[in-house]
């Protein structure tokens, strides 16, 4: 089994640095999240783990053949727009990549976005965009792909741990800004929040520690974006280890 990660920045997949990739927080977790199923560490183990960072889907992107966004109901075209477009097209550069590299094993497609929404955008805006991301999945007939994206931002998941001590986080996805400038940004949030109980800021490193030592338990975390990206890990894994004689 592999796993293909496709993020945005040093603290939630991680980076790549002359063809290494350096893990960030979100892939520790949901690579926690996979170990406890199958037993073992994807990104522990040789050859079972990549990334692939945006300018490279952006670039494939533009190569591949224009598809429909979306089909069906009239409710489902709300995302007709360059936004919706951009997580659609790229969720399908993620495949053809994967497709690219012939890997000879069962591949998870984990695309990671920040919604980066304002607490008035409402639940709509998260929502399009991981419908955009599905879609882009399913008109390339490609059923191992997950579409991981965060309420406003990665940063709500690790503030549920270290403020609210996962109680009552939901609230943080309805009343927190994506937007760093903002006064009330989850980003400025979990710098305070790092620094008053670790004493520490909230650089990839910081978290990675957190989240290594398990003070940031994925497990514990009851929040609707996150959930749906564990909820569709185990869908996944029900799929290729069903599909592995003896898994």
């Amino acid at each position: 089994m592999i796993i293909v990660f496709s993020g945005e920045g040093a603290t939630d997949l991680g980076s790549l640095n002359a063809g290494i990739f350096s893990p960030g927080p979100v892939a520790l977790m949901i690579n926690r999240w996979l170990s406890r199923r199958i037993g073992y560490s994807l990104l522990d183990t040789n050859g079972a783990s990549f990334y692939v960072c945006k300018t490279t889907l952006a670039r494939i992107a533009k190569s591949l053949p224009s598809r429909p966004l979306l089909r069906g109901k009239k409710a489902d075209r709300s995302g007709l727009n360059l936004e919706t477009r951009y997580f659609f097209q790229n969720a399908r550069a993620l495949v053809a990549w994967i497709r690219e590299m012939r890997l000879d094993q069962p591949v998870i497609a984990l695309f990671f976005r920040d919604s980066d929404g304002t607490a008035s955008a409402g639940r709509g805006e998260w929502s399009d965009k991981y419908k955009s991301v599905m879609h882009g999945f399913k008109s390339e007939q490609y059923q191992y792909g997950v579409a991981a994206i965060a309420k406003p931002k990665s940063e709500a998941w690790f503030l549920c741990a270290v403020q609210y001590n996962y109680l009552n986080c939901q609230s943080i996805e309805t009343s927190s800004s994506g937007n760093d400038a903002s006064p009330n940004s989850v980003k400025m949030q979990l710098g305070a929040a790092m620094h008053h109980r670790y004493g520490c800021g909230c650089s990839r490193t910081e978290l990675n520690q957190r989240i290594s030592d398990g003070d940031i338990d994925e497990q514990k975390i009851d929040m609707e974006s996150l959930n749906v990206v564990k909820s569709q890990c185990d869908h996944v894994l029900d799929l290729i280890l069903g599909s592995i004689p003896g898994g």
